[in-house]
């Protein structure tokens, strides 16, 4: 009996090894394939940066609206009366402004490599490049969104509807700047 114990035991083992090395292969397979997707990369770039934009854009939108509702006199500037009137649209904008930053340290770590932020300089020029390349969609998304809300379209689907069209148009400008501004390696921090 102690040899078929002995057997059934080696069999559990031999199967629990098998399972580890495909595990592994698994594993081994996903991470070169990350590795050399910098769509991949840019997808789980933008998911993790407009998730911090949407919260953003969240928060900023109570503080607008705070702040527009604390009594304030009829004589009130037409500034603040317009970012009254507009405040899911002032709140977009700036949200967008702020999570550029965001989304660049993010872009840095996950698509284009650390080394493109290392330095002072490659920071400044690179955040540089990003608010350039994201100008567009900034003003453009900021439009869209606008509309949307006009249109009866609840501020969430506005918000999701507009970031993804917008984020089609970022990946492409984006990389075609990380081309023009340097060569890939193939590396896990290269596009």
């Amino acid at each position: 009996f102690r040899a078929i114990e002995l057997t059934q035991e080696m069999s559990f083992a031999m199967e629990a090894s098998n399972q580890v090395l495909r595990t592994h292969e698994i594993s081994t397979m996903m991470v070169k394939t990350w590795k050399q997707n910098s769509g991949m990369r840019f997808v789980a770039s933008g998911i993790l940066g407009n998730l911090v934009f949407f919260s953003l854009d969240n928060l900023l939108l109570l503080i607008i609206l705070q702040w527009s509702d604390t009594g304030r006199p009829a004589t009130a500037s037409a500034a603040t009366k317009w970012i009254r009137r507009h405040a899911e649209s002032v709140s977009f904008f700036v949200a967008y402004m702020l999570d550029i930053i965001v989304q660049h340290f993010l872009n840095a770590m996950l698509v284009f490599g650390i080394e493109t932020i290392q330095t002072r300089d490659l920071y400044l020029s690179s955040l540089a490049t990003s608010y350039t390349a994201y100008f567009g969609t900034l003003c453009g998304s900021t439009v869209i969104q606008a509309y949307l809300l006009q249109q009866g379209v609840p501020k969430a689907f506005a918000f999701w509807g507009t970031i993804a069209m917008g984020s089609l148009v970022n990946f492409a400008v984006l990389m075609s700047f990380g081309t023009r501004s340097k060569p890939s390696r193939g590396s896990s921090s290269n596009a």
